[in-house]
């Protein structure tokens, strides 16, 4: 987080046109920057938190290989979408029970939020997906996250 302040200050001598008498006039303006820290900036990937989730959700490289074809199917909502978990599965060359704790991983440690049965949206602060292409639909993204309830 970073912060700075921009100060301008301006001093004049004013002559009284009535009297002559001459006084000083002094004005400030100051602006202050402020950057946000790095959970709030609309990025596509907020790194220290994305590595964090992978250390408590994958325990193998496969683990990882897997998670990321997971992000890599989301929709333009930073949606995934899962028609056939079965199909999917085999797919991807693992069994339907190791797709299904991966998922509960995932949405155990918050990377995930189960929407509906096949539904899962990305954390929208921790990864945002290439479809999702403007800072508008970003910042949609965020909005929609922060209305869905966390599980309990």
């Amino acid at each position: 987080m970073k912060e700075s302040t921009k100060r301008t200050v301006v001093e004049m001598d004013v002559i009284d046109p009535t009297t002559g008498e001459l006084f000083k006039a002094q004005g400030i303006n100051e602006v202050t920057e402020r950057y946000y820290s790095i959970k709030r900036i609309t990025s596509r990937v907020n790194a220290m938190d994305l590595l964090f989730k992978m250390e408590a959700i994958c325990k193998s490289p496969k683990d990882i290989n897997i998670l990321n074809m997971l992000l890599d199917t989301h929709d333009n909502e930073n949606k995934i979408r899962i028609d056939n978990i079965t199909n999917l599965a085999k797919d991807i060359g693992i069994s339907r029970s190791k797709l299904n704790s991966l998922l509960k991983k995932c949405v155990d440690t918050d990377l995930f939020r189960k929407l509906d049965r096949g539904i899962y949206f990305i954390n929208p602060y921790i990864f945002i997906g290439r479809r999702v292409r403007s800072n508008k639909d970003r910042e949609s993204c965020q909005a929609q996250w922060n209305r869905v309830p966390k599980p309990e």
